[in-house]
């Protein structure tokens, strides 16, 4: 079982935040002129550039970085995040997408249902778990599966790849594995039990339900991420943003008698909460030495996002153009 764990880790840390960039309350804001050194002023259009330089007198330059989740097969990072990326003493990350026997333990212990007569399948229905083995394919096998709490079956549909993409091509797995293959200091903004108990905590009331709408909207999934990638790697900030910024539309798909909830959890406690929290671990972080941070593209924009509450915090946040 921990073989099967040390091999599936990265994959359910990765859907975990994966999905808090499925969705934000978005604020458009826009720049002025000179696009490279004005801080983001309250009007229509982000700048097209997912990376921000973070300054303030007295302290190093930092950077902040919205990442996305999953990539196509064989990409590569950016030139001028690898650039950043050595220029920086330290990488800072949502979670640690890397195990150690602590985080494989905790996850075996959190994932599975620890009644050993009580099958995923006796809770979905067999249509559904049928249905939701298929559209996992190769990832997890059905007896793995089987010993799944709803919960955790859930993190493998909200956040889906097509053919040809991977989630250890996002940019959040490139970014680690680069940083561990220089030796590079890497600090979390939350545990690994924190991030997976976003959804692990769930009541299964809702998630049962969930599960049966997403498996039959699937085809959407899939095309919702394959937009997301194509926007992302072009730098196209404000399409991606508009992608998302329907709050009903994103939940219309689910059960209607809990879509209230699950509009709710989506923007205030994937997001809006996190950032909040995130936020004294991150200035004090940048404080002390200069840091990429890199955190899931919508965590940063919207009048919750990272870049508004750093600028309010006394911060200069400028974008650094393509």
């Amino acid at each position: 079982m921990n073989k099967l764990l040390s091999k599936y880790f990265a994959l359910f840390i990765l859907l975990i935040i994966g999905f808090s960039a499925l969705a934000n309350d978005l604020t458009h804001k826009s720049i002025d002129s000179d696009r490279n050194q004005t801080p983001v002023q309250s009007t229509e259009n982000y700048p097209e550039t997912f990376l921000w330089k973070i300054q303030r007198k007295g302290i190093p330059t930092s950077y902040l970085l919205g990442t996305i989740h999953i990539g196509k097969e064989e990409s590569q990072l950016p030139e001028r995040v690898l650039s950043i990326l050595s220029q920086t003493n330290a990488l800072m990350t949502e979670s640690n997408l890397l195990p150690d026997e602590h985080d494989k333990n905790m996850v075996l212990m959190l994932l599975f249902e620890p009644n050993k007569n009580t099958t995923l399948s006796a809770k979905l229905g067999k249509k559904n778990f049928s249905k939701l083995s298929n559209y996992i394919g190769n990832i997890i096998p059905p007896e793995l599966l089987e010993q799944f709490k709803p919960a955790s079956a859930l993190m493998f549909i909200l956040y889906s790849w097509p053919e040809g993409y991977s989630e250890t091509n996002g940019i959040d797995m490139l970014l680690t594995n680069e940083a561990t293959a220089v030796n590079k200091t890497r600090i979390f903004l939350e545990s690994t039990e924190e991030s997976l108990n976003l959804i692990l905590s769930l009541p299964e009331e809702k998630v049962i339900p969930m599960i049966a709408s997403l498996l039959d909207n699937q085809k959407e999934l899939q095309d919702q991420s394959v937009k997301a990638v194509d926007y992302y790697v072009n730098n196209q900030v404000n399409e991606l943003l508009n992608m998302y910024n329907d709050h009903k539309k994103m939940v219309s798909y689910l059960p209607k008698k809990d879509q209230l909830f699950w509009e709710n959890w989506i923007f205030d406690d994937l997001l809006i909460k996190r950032n909040k929290k995130w936020l004294p671990i991150l200035k004090q972080q940048i404080d002390k030495e200069s840091t990429l941070i890199a955190v899931g593209a919508l965590h940063l924009f919207g009048e919750d996002g990272l870049i508004n509450a750093l600028q309010k915090a006394g911060y200069v946040v400028t974008p650094v153009m393509p």
